[in-house]
């Protein structure tokens, strides 16, 4: 477990080091809160379908971007070799590398909440539906990460695992 969590610790450390993390954060907050507030004003309708509607697109384009390096980044800075040679468990080293790249995207989840707040504001929405649907592309995103990890393991370059991902 101590190793799952020395994993976890340095890929989740590695999203927010470095200014890629942030800039997928601010970009998946713009472009999801942008796709939701379009047929919100257009419309005058005050639901979450159009969010969450275009939510799998946007998982299916940003969360391989997120998975890209996991594996391919390994091979490329010659660590492979030493990350093998750790007397750690191989599901330790997966679940790490999955653990760390799934808070990351429920972290970026989360800041959308902004927009059930201010329906909360505005009206009187059915929070069960709301809390449905995030705990359902909760789920969706673990699926997505899941494949990115798969492929990135199976490739050398981080562009050809994203390639593969975005198609599968």
């Amino acid at each position: 477990m101590g190793n799952l969590w020395t994993i976890f610790r340095r890929e989740l450390g590695a999203y927010y080091s470095s200014a890629i993390g942030y800039i997928f954060m601010i970009v998946f907050q713009v472009l999801s809160v942008g796709l939701f507030m379009t047929p919100f004003f257009t419309f005058l309708n005050a639901d979450m379908r159009s969010f969450f509607g275009t939510m799998p697109i946007i998982l299916g384009i940003f969360l391989p971007a997120v998975t890209m390096r996991l594996w391919a980044e390994e091979r490329k800075q010659n660590t492979w070799e030493m990350l093998l040679t750790f007397p750690m468990q191989p599901h330790e080293l997966v679940l790490g590398k999955f653990f760390a790249s799934l808070v990351f995207f429920i972290v970026a989840l989360l800041t959308t909440l902004t927009i059930p707040l201010m329906l909360l504001a505005l009206g009187n929405p059915d929070l069960g539906p709301i809390v449905g649907a995030y705990v359902g592309t909760a789920l969706l995103g673990a699926f997505f990460l899941a494949m990115g990890l798969f492929v990135s393991a199976l490739c050398q370059d981080q562009i050809v695992a994203f390639v593969i991902t975005l198609l599968a």
